[in-house]
């Protein structure tokens, strides 16, 4: 029988109606987590199970107005942290009221969690890898129309989030399709096997008016072999104009792999926030990161 860590365990408990209808879910005893609704969807084309869960916004949004939608991966550890942490920022005016969708597998476990796989480009050395393609099919075709159908209400700008793989495949939904999501947020991207497919896929890009956002972010102590070819990616997005895409990257500090992921959203939540986001800011401490990296190889 797989084990899972109490964090997941705790999670799971979100999905599990009570054995008495007179006594609460546990889940419901934390106010800002309470009356998520768990679906665990089987997929027809990957024909595995993937468990999702629909976080309402507690502050209803302004009538007639569309509700935004965030979409994030990796909710066996991320969406409990960022579905809380979306209601101090609404709270405090930094982001409006959202729905908050957790896309993840109720599992850290190998053979259950197939992250490796579904967030990755393909690599000719692994053949596990390379899933993204089909991955993003679901989301768009299953997952999405899903959530939404469910959610009665008009639906507004959607964001993507993702942390580490899930970084990784924020990047490759931007480069592949960009527009699908008005907001892609990639937080530490860990593109460290695949390198080569993100230069070549932005060198391959024609230039076009920007059909969404994209909102990077980069810790500085990020252990090397994550962050040398991220900033690289990051440094080659500079270099480029008239991307599909509007670029903010943003380099935090005091932070490592993964623990920026509430900051990163509130940088990315208050960017898009304005009336008019600025594109083409890239911090200039990840370039002279970068220029370091080069130097020292």
């Amino acid at each position: 029988m797989l084990k899972i860590a109490p964090l997941f365990a705790a999670i799971a408990l979100v999905a599990t109606p009570s054995l008495n209808a007179e006594h609460p879910r546990v889940i419901d005893k934390l106010p800002v987590l309470a009356d998520t609704e768990h679906i665990e969807h089987l997929s027809p084309a990957l024909e595995r199970p993937f468990q999702i869960f629909i976080k309402r916004p507690d502050i209803a949004p302004p009538e007639g107005e569309p509700v935004p939608v965030i979409y994030v991966l990796d909710a066996d550890q991320a969406f409990p942290l960022l579905a809380s942490y979306s209601w101090s920022l609404t709270f405090s005016e930094e982001m409006p009221p959202s729905v908050i969708v957790g896309i993840g597998y109720g599992s850290i476990e190998s053979g259950v969690n197939f992250r490796s796989k579904d967030y990755t480009v393909p690599r000719e050395d692994n053949d596990f890898a390379g899933g993204a393609e089909a991955f993003l099919g679901m989301v768009e075709t299953e997952i999405m129309p899903l959530v939404e159908s469910k959610l009665g209400a008009e639906v507004g700008k959607r964001t993507l989030v993702g942390q580490s793989l899930g970084g990784h495949f924020v990047l490759y939904q931007a480069l592949s399709k960009p527009g699908l999501f008005d907001l892609g947020v990639a937080i530490n991207p860990a593109i460290h096997n695949s390198p080569e497919w993100f230069m070549e896929k932005l060198d391959e890009l024609e230039p076009s008016q920007p059909a969404q956002s994209l909102f990077i972010s980069m810790a500085d102590n990020d252990v090397p072999r994550f962050a040398v070819p991220g900033r690289a990616f990051v440094s080659a997005l500079a270099d480029k104009q008239d991307l599909p895409f509007c670029v903010r990257a943003e380099w935090l500090s005091d932070h490592m792999h993964l623990t920026s992921m509430p900051r990163a959203f509130r940088q990315a939540m208050r960017w898009q926030g304005r009336a008019e986001p600025e594109c083409g800011m890239i911090d200039p401490e990840i370039i002279a990161a970068h220029a370091r990296d080069a130097a020292s190889e």
